[in-house]
């Protein structure tokens, strides 16, 4: 990728972003340590009083659609990864949304062993959540997050990803009131946010989106909100485990993932090519 120069506030956004990604990558990093007979060949020995973490290994669901953010998004995740401290991480990528209705001559593929992996990463996507009709890989995904929420197996979801583990744990999605929104826009983190590592003041992330999570699904706690969006952020866990500081998923309507320098680049990219035409160019500016 190419290096770009990031903007004024950037570094504090980069730093916000580092902080929500470090939620769902502290509930992998409990996975690895709790399931050391999983170590892998080649993982990096560490001399350290700290525990042994090896590098991550996690699935990204990908609901690749020929679009230039899904297919750069492991890149972009991976450099935020490396902006978290962890290096020499393993993402492999599973396209569930394949060619049925994205144009493309290409398969649905999912892990068919999830234990292999520490977590599950499912990113942004231009088809919404609520509209199974119309997105018909949308009903098969909602069932895997079903699975993986009910063995605690770590998530992340990301914009799309936040709506469809929503909707899949019977919360509730809908377009957004507002006009496409994207922009560098703060949110107040709630106390349980700050408790399991988000910022304890006013924070700011990247966004880009049309559709809002109105209502979490079963088992979520709000995170973070703002002016424009209710639920920002939500955390899942089994009874008791947010009330100890513990989550099993986390899911953002932001994209913690464009504030890397690949990432800055395909949101311009977005907003200019595509969104411009559309919306015209003083909104893009």
């Amino acid at each position: 990728p190419r290096t770009m120069s990031m903007p004024g506030a950037s570094k504090r956004v980069v730093l916000t972003a580092a902080a929500a990604a470090a939620v769902f990558i502290g509930a992998a990093a409990a996975t690895a340590l709790s399931t050391p007979k999983r170590q892998r060949k080649g993982a990096a020995s560490q001399s350290s009083d700290k525990p042994k973490l090896r590098p991550l290994r996690l699935a990204v669901l990908n609901p690749l659609d020929g679009s230039r953010y899904n297919r750069l998004f492991c890149c972009m995740f991976h450099e935020l990864l490396i902006d978290c401290g962890y290096v020499g991480c393993e993402l492999v990528e599973f396209d569930v949304r394949g060619g049925e209705d994205a144009g493309r001559d290409a398969v649905v593929s999912y892990p068919d062993d999830y234990t292999s992996f520490d977590g599950v990463v499912i990113p942004g996507s231009s088809a919404d959540a609520f509209d199974p009709a119309k997105y018909p890989f949308v009903p098969r995904l909602e069932a895997t997050i079903r699975v993986l929420n009910a063995a605690r197996v770590p998530m992340l979801g990301i914009c799309f990803g936040h709506q469809v583990i929503a909707t899949a744990l019977g919360g509730n999605v809908e377009r957004n009131s507002h006009p496409t929104r994207a922009a560098a826009e703060p949110f107040t983190p709630t106390a349980l946010g700050a408790s399991l590592g988000l910022p304890s003041a006013k924070a700011t992330l990247l966004y880009h989106h049309n559709d809002v999570v109105t209502m979490p699904g079963q088992g979520g706690e709000v995170l973070g909100s703002s002016a424009t969006n209710p639920v920002e952020i939500t955390a899942y866990g089994a009874d008791g485990d947010l009330a100890s500081g513990r989550c099993h998923a986390v899911t953002f309507q932001a994209h913690p993932e464009f504030s890397t320098a690949t990432g800055v680049e395909v949101l311009t990219d977005i907003i200019m090519r595509r969104d411009a035409p559309r919306l015209g160019d003083e909104w893009a500016k």
